[in-house]
């Protein structure tokens, strides 16, 4: 009996023993203070990839037994986070986490959105630069940082008319000042400029064929010039001689005018002041004049020599000359059948040069060349005219004169020019050139008709080389208006 009240007693005291145990265990746990809340200092982030960012996170209560925390990122090839610290990947969006790491299941979040790397800043390879006219220098645009995501450049010129840019290559068009600038294409706004001055290529010499020339009165010599640098903005030039009356310069020739000496100086248009002359002596040959009126030979078969200007022109040898009715000595403008001198209206029939009369040449009387000029001079003949087309070189030129015309040269090189006029037809309107002869066609007078003998020269809108195929020597109502070319023997 004594032995079973010990074993009992040694089991209360034994079980007395553990439930004091388990009561120690419970009043330690009541002692842990838990987080209840974390707040971070942002709850969105926007980021430029490669940048990084701090993000703080608050606990409360503040005292709480155990403050560490876990950070995570919901995708971290666009966030990663250690510690806080929010490192931007690649562009997107991510959510980064900060949770207790006791397993009480309190966390905070941020919404991070990474976008692309601006460029900050973009360097120019020159800021200001001079370039000639037609020159171009290739600009280097250097952008940072280097890994940006966009470092694409847009290029532009304040003012296209001096200077275009194309992917940076800068083209001088003509003098003057502009700007040109490099915009970072990915919209940051950033960019950089470059002061660009243009400026004209100057002539720097003329060079002549020949520096000095010796004519015979009435043979023209070719002279040509070279302007340096072959690249130079303005490579016209003005001629102009000292003395027209003896030599002048005109179709790439010195074309003597009479005996003497001349200089005919070059001058560079772009003010550059270069110049340079060829000296001109003329020796008495084949111009002269003939009762105050100006001639010309051009070396013809038959001698005949030729006014270097039309019945009606003083002085312009390239202006247009008074129009006649054939075989009328003086110049009118309104031109009829029933006005013409030689016509009767009652009989229908021509007064003069006519089957009764068998005259097929005018008289002089009726030439209009000698009755304005006098001396020598009258108007060319049927031969005379199919000589100076057959024997002669006919170029057209239409910017010469008032409407264009040919300028005629003979066989030594001597040349005469006839002009286009502007006639009207009735409603219509003709440029064309029109020079009597002094004969009828040889048909005419048997068939009593009223056609006299004409040089027909078309206008054209090209330049023709020895193209004589459409000048024709032909027949025309002889009350209609025409040309005097006078010559004299």
């Amino acid at each position: 009996m004594k032995k079973i009240y010990i074993s009992l007693l040694l089991s209360l005291l034994i079980a007395g023993c553990d439930k004091f145990e388990d009561s120690s265990e419970y009043l330690t746990r009541e002692e842990i203070i838990y987080v209840k809340n974390v707040v971070l200092s942002k709850n969105t982030l926007s980021l430029t990839r490669g940048s990084t960012y701090k993000l703080t996170a608050t606990v409360s209560p503040p005292n709480s037994t155990n403050t560490a925390l876990v950070w995570s990122s919901s995708d971290e090839r666009i966030a990663k986070v250690t510690d806080g610290v929010v490192t931007a990947v690649a562009v997107g969006t991510a959510i980064i986490s900060v949770s207790t790491s006791n397993g009480s299941g309190v966390k905070a979040t941020c919404i991070v959105r990474v976008g692309n790397k601006p460029v900050t800043s973009i360097t120019l390879s020159k800021i200001s630069i001079e370039l000639f006219t037609g020159k171009s220098m290739k600009l280097i645009a250097t952008l940072s940082p280097s890994d940006a995501d966009n470092k694409s450049v847009e290029w532009t010129s304040s003012d296209k008319n001096v200077v275009t840019v194309n992917d940076g290559l800068v083209t001088a068009v003509s003098a003057g000042t502009a700007t040109v600038t490099a915009i970072a294409a990915d919209g940051s706004g950033v960019r950089a400029t470059c002061q660009v001055t243009v400026r004209n290529i100057l002539v720097t010499s003329i060079v002549l064929s020949e520096s000095s020339v010796i004519l015979t009165n009435g043979i023209s010599k070719e002279l040509t010039y070279t302007v340096l640098p072959v690249d130079a903005t303005d490579k016209s030039v003005t001629y102009e001689s000292s003395d027209n009356d003896v030599a002048y310069y005109g179709f790439s020739s010195v074309i003597p005018r009479n005996a003497g000496s001349a200089i005919i100086t070059f001058t560079a248009n772009d003010g550059s002041g270069v110049k340079t002359s060829c000296k001109v002596e003329v020796n008495p040959g084949t111009i002269g004049t003939n009762n105050g009126y100006e001639w010309i030979d051009l070396g013809l078969p038959s001698g005949i020599k030729w006014a270097t200007m039309d019945v009606g022109t003083n002085s312009y040898k390239e202006d247009d000359g008074d129009c006649f009715a054939w075989g009328e000595t003086v110049a009118k403008t309104g031109f009829s059948l029933n006005g013409y001198k030689y016509y009767d209206s009652e009989s229908e029939t021509y007064t003069k040069y006519n089957p009764t009369d068998g005259k097929t040449v005018l008289d002089i009387e009726d030439d209009a060349a000698y009755k304005s000029w006098g001396g020598t001079w009258r108007m060319p003949t049927y031969d005379e005219l199919k000589e100076l087309r057959n024997k002669c070189k006919w170029s057209y030129n239409g910017n010469i004169g008032r409407f264009g015309g040919y300028t005629i040269i003979g066989p030594n090189k001597n040349r005469i020019f006839l002009t286009i006029s502007y006639y009207s037809m009735g409603a219509q309107y003709r440029t064309w050139g029109l020079y009597w002869s002094s004969s009828l066609f040889p048909w005419e007078v048997d068939k009593d008709e009223e056609f006299g003998m004409r040089l027909y020269l078309p206008s054209k809108n090209v330049y023709y080389d020895d193209d004589v195929s459409d000048v024709e020597i032909q027949g025309y109502s002889r009350f209609y208006r025409g040309k005097i070319r006078p010559v004299c023997p």
